[in-house]
């Protein structure tokens, strides 16, 4: 994907290479790709690409990105992080073991468990795991509670 692309995947057929699933998928420039379902083998993202991650199967990401960037809003301008990959997660926070896999549970509470790809040293750009920003789906009894608590609120006005 190039350019203002954008694409949205929410099912493949089960990964097979020249078979099915989606084999690879390489985002470039400002493309962007929701990924919600399906099975994707590899996910190599360049410049300002972005993904939203949240189910299926995906086996290996390379990131070639540079995950900060400088925040002009503030005086002085400051360096902060700017990842372009997020992973939407339930339960425990997303672990990455010293093989570098990052392993959870999507937000429909399905594990996962992806092979992370640093570009080689010296080119500059920053571990793959700097790039990804977690955003924390509430299980569903939590929600029933925070829908029951507001019911009683209202109940009480």
């Amino acid at each position: 994907m190039y350019s203002d692309s954008s694409a949205i995947v929410q099912n493949t057929s089960t990964l097979n290479q020249g078979f099915g699933g989606l084999w690879e998928a390489q985002l470039f420039d400002n493309s962007s790709l929701e990924f919600s379902g399906g099975q994707l083998g590899h996910l190599s993202l360049f410049t300002n690409a972005t993904v939203t991650l949240s189910g299926g199967r995906i086996d290996n990401i390379y990131s070639y990105q540079i995950a900060w960037g400088w925040d002009y809003r503030v005086d002085p301008a400051e360096w902060v992080p700017n990842p372009h990959i997020t992973i939407i997660y339930s339960g425990e926070l997303p672990t990455l073991d010293a093989n570098n896999y990052l392993t959870g549970l999507w937000g429909n509470g399905d594990p996962f468990s992806i092979y992370l790809s640093d570009a080689p040293e010296g080119y500059g750009y920053s571990p793959a795991i700097e790039n990804i920003q977690f955003q924390l789906i509430p299980e569903p009894a939590t929600l029933l509670l925070l829908s029951l608590g507001g019911l009683l609120l209202r109940r009480k006005q």
